[in-house]
Order: structure tokens, then C-alpha cells, then sequence
């Protein structure tokens, strides 16, 4: 790379050598460029559209997750709700003699499901599973 790329690529990246010649932010006469915009945050989820009743064929209630700590199954709880992502609850059960709490959503319809699958697969969580409650 010659200096006058190092010097482009500096100016790209907005970054600086230190030199100790005064810089707009010592000397207010020095020019300084505006800084880059701001994106504007993404537009909120839409909300998931609930079932009529759970008992409805058409129902979709979505296993996210298991836990056997309660701690990791909260914290997993609060990722959903901080995306937006409403009804979901944590259910306790047994399984082979140990607790066991179960993290779902819903019922939602079988047309919300598939959003609402890739949107909890977005957050990190593995392929939800139907269940019936």
C-alpha cells in the first residue's frame, strides 16, 4: 500500500494519526466534518396475530425452548419479549424426575406461526416445535 492509499484509506475509515498539531477538537478554527448520519432504528415487530381459542385446530402454540435452570429460561423469556414477541410463558413440568421449565408461545394462528418461527430462529433459538397444551 503506498501512503497516499494508507492516507485514502485513514480518511474513509475517519481515523487519525496523532501528531501534535492541533485538530478541531482542540482548536475550533480547524474545520471539521460533519459526523456520518445516524441509521434510524428498525421499525417495531408487528404483533403476532393471537388464535381465536387454543382448542382450535388452526391453533399453533410453539415449544421454543426447555430449561433446567430457572435463571436461563427467564433470561430466554425477556430476549422474546425484548423482540416483541408476545405471549410467551414459562411452564414447569417434570421430566424424568427433574423440573424442568418449558418455554412457549401462543396459541397463534397457522399464518403467524411461519413468521413468528423465523423470528424466534433470528434470535439464536433452534427450530420451534407445535405442541398441544
Amino acid at each position: 500500500m503506498t501512503a497516499d492509499e494508507f492516507d485514502r484509506w485513514m480518511r474513509e475509515r475517519q481515523m487519525h494519526v496523532a501528531t501534535g498539531k492541533p485538530t478541531a477538537a482542540s482548536n475550533p478554527a480547524v474545520a471539521a466534518s460533519p459526523p456520518p448520519p445516524v441509521a434510524a432504528p428498525p421499525p417495531p415487530a408487528k404483533p403476532i396475530e393471537r388464535a381465536v381459542a387454543s382448542d382450535d385446530e388452526n391453533a399453533w402454540t410453539l415449544q421454543v425452548a426447555s430449561f433446567a435452570a430457572r435463571s436461563n429460561a427467564e433470561h430466554a423469556l425477556a430476549m422474546l419479549s425484548g423482540a416483541g414477541i408476545g405471549g410467551a410463558r414459562l411452564l414447569d413440568a417434570d421430566a424424568n424426575g427433574r423440573k424442568v421449565w418449558r418455554l412457549r408461545v401462543g396459541p397463534v394462528t397457522a399464518s403467524a406461526a411461519q413468521e413468528l418461527i423465523g423470528r424466534i430462529q433470528g434470535l439464536g433459538f433452534g427450530q420451534p416445535q407445535r405442541v398441544r397444551e
